[in-house]
């Protein structure tokens, strides 16, 4: 599925690929604008048998393996928390029992088999990597192999969010294609379209993913939400421990996420007058704002962004968010 935003850079991105189609492209750009249907499709695309100008057909054998997640030459890893919450989309690599938020080397090693097999279907094997910034050290440095002499008729697909997090070496193997984030009035129309209701307050506090803001739709994610603005409204009330606790069934990297949100936010008050992300809590915001620290507010966001890769596999949960919890409480002191 290519969304409607994204019609005319994947006709661009093909008339790209006509010339030349390397052994591995990194999507990049900002989470939740469809960079994995992007890849999704390039992938169901260049394995569809009987394909037009610009689109897979959809009715051969290829596309129907494709859309049933069956189809022998083609691969996802993803980490297994992500894996078990996603539609299927294609075979995904074994993984280890215990859920995982990072992509390992088992993963990584599970590929050699699939690789060395020649394609059933007299075509390319393909392998779609989501996140990319997932993969842990020893993931990263295995397929860095792979992707230095890649076996022929290989493609990579990785998507990512944060390029950044990736090693250099991994990111010099990979063609980069940045993906366009268009006006937000045409995420706003389709969010409507989806039935969530302010849909622009949404979309801010997505910072402008539409495919984030969607999420609102799910009444688990508001009150998880409501509860973290309830506990961060509140600095002197703060008790680690025990709010830890209370949060400790919040998705880490989400809670990193709108924690930094926060205090963005409180910074964005002081400085420009503004409230970017928070919209509905915006008298909260203000409020706090003035007492905060801006100094620490600046060094603690800064660490946020840094914190957001350790998010994905910490040494215990609790403790975790018992720091952060204890740093954000000292923007007040």
């Amino acid at each position: 599925m290519i969304f409607h935003w994204h019609e005319s850079f994947w006709r661009d991105l093909l008339g790209r690929l006509q010339a030349r189609l390397p052994h591995a492209l990194l999507f990049k750009g900002r989470e939740g604008i469809g960079k994995l249907q992007l890849a999704r499709a390039l992938a169901r695309y260049l394995l569809c048998e009987n394909r037009a100008a610009e689109k897979a057909c959809g009715a051969c054998a290829g596309c129907r393996w494709f859309d049933l997640g069956v189809h022998p030459d083609y691969r996802i890893l993803e980490p297994q928390a992500e894996a078990a919450e996603a539609a299927p989309e294609g075979r995904r690599t074994a993984a280890p029992r215990r859920a995982k938020r990072h992509i390992t080397v088992e993963q990584i090693r599970d590929l050699e088999g699939f690789l060395e097999i020649s394609a059933h279907r007299q075509g390319r094997k393909i392998v779609l990597i989501h996140p990319a910034e997932a993969l842990n050290p020893s993931a990263a440095g295995a397929l860095l192999k792979t992707l230095e002499e890649p076996p022929p008729g290989a493609l990579f697909l990785l998507v990512s969010h944060h390029p950044r997090q990736l090693p250099a070496t991994v990111l010099s193997r990979c063609v980069q294609v940045p993906v366009p984030v268009p006006a937000e009035a045409e995420f706003a129309a389709w969010l409507g379209e989806q039935g969530l209701a302010d849909p622009e307050l949404w979309l801010a506090e997505a910072g402008g993913a539409p495919l984030r803001a969607v999420l609102a739709l799910n009444g688990d994610y508001r009150k998880q939400r409501a509860e973290v603005i309830r506990v961060l409204s509140a600095p002197p009330a703060i008790r680690p421990a025990l709010d830890a606790e209370r949060l400790e069934q919040v998705d880490l990297p989400q809670l990193v996420e709108w924690l930094y949100k926060w205090v963005y936010d409180l910074m964005a008050w002081v400085f420009m007058g503004t409230v970017r992300y928070n919209r509905d809590a915006a008298a909260e915001i203000r409020c706090l704002a003035p007492k905060a620290d801006p100094v620490r507010a600046g060094e603690m966001a800064a660490a946020l962004c840094a914190a957001h890769r350790s998010a994905r596999h910490p040494l215990n949960a609790r403790s975790f968010i018992e720091d952060l919890l204890l740093a954000y409480r000292g923007l007040f002191d």
